[in-house]
């Protein structure tokens, strides 16, 4: 139904119950979330308007959604809702991958192979970069990392590493130093498993030290 509402620039509202869903995400506050969630769908309704940043609010939904294996089902629903919605603001390249990021990354592993999901997570990348939703460029590299190895693909590919290496380079350069983690982590990981160490799942080796990061982070 959101799909076939007129699409519009103007979106004062919806920016502030964004603005509101997203620090209720923070504070982890889900009632409040869904909330914002209900209260901006029934706006739209009302106000016969679809605003890009309705398409963010039913994103950010899905994403928590999708953490809630239970509520599958209801996450594909409303990641089905976010991206017929997303499609009417398809020249914005940038809010379209990045409903297709939350769809392939917290929605479609809970009801499909990951393996069907890599290709789609891996093409938003670039889009995400371009339009500036760096954080959802560089997660999107790491769900990429992890679906690989979730689907059971060769660890040797001389895709695999080199692709861990560059979206690391990446977060440095584009200043997200905890994103740079999650891939070497993964990289050392990949390490243990072709070398077969005594403790596999010990990270400890080229890539990457958990004894020396984890005496780094603070709380």
């Amino acid at each position: 139904v959101l799909s076939k509402l007129p699409p519009t620039e103007e979106s004062t509202v919806f920016r502030l119950l964004k603005e509101v869903q997203y620090y209720a995400v923070l504070e982890g506050n889900k009632d409040l979330t869904a909330l914002m969630t209900k209260r901006a769908i029934r706006l739209s309704l009302q106000k016969k308007i679809l605003s890009k940043d309705m398409v963010s609010i039913l994103a950010t939904h899905t994403r928590l959604l999708g953490q809630d294996i239970t509520k599958a089902k209801l996450a594909n629903a409303y990641g089905n809702a976010a991206e017929k919605a997303s499609e009417v603001f398809r020249e914005d390249k940038g809010l379209y991958s990045e409903v297709q990021v939350v769809l392939h990354g917290c929605v479609y592993p809970l009801l499909r192979p990951h393996r069907e999901s890599m290709e789609p997570t891996i093409d938003a990348h670039r889009s995400l970069l371009n339009a500036g939703k760096i954080d959802f460029g560089i997660g999107s590299g790491i769900g990429y990392a992890h679906m690989w190895l979730c689907a059971g693909l060769p660890l040797n590919s001389p895709l695999l590493k080199p692709k861990l290496l560059l979206y690391e380079e990446a977060a440095i350069r584009l200043q997200r130093p905890t994103f740079q983690l999650p891939f070497s982590s993964v990289r050392q990981l990949v390490l243990n498993l072709q070398k077969s160490p005594a403790n596999p799942t010990e990270l400890k080796g080229d890539a990457f030290d958990e004894e020396s990061v984890l005496g780094t982070l603070e709380g």
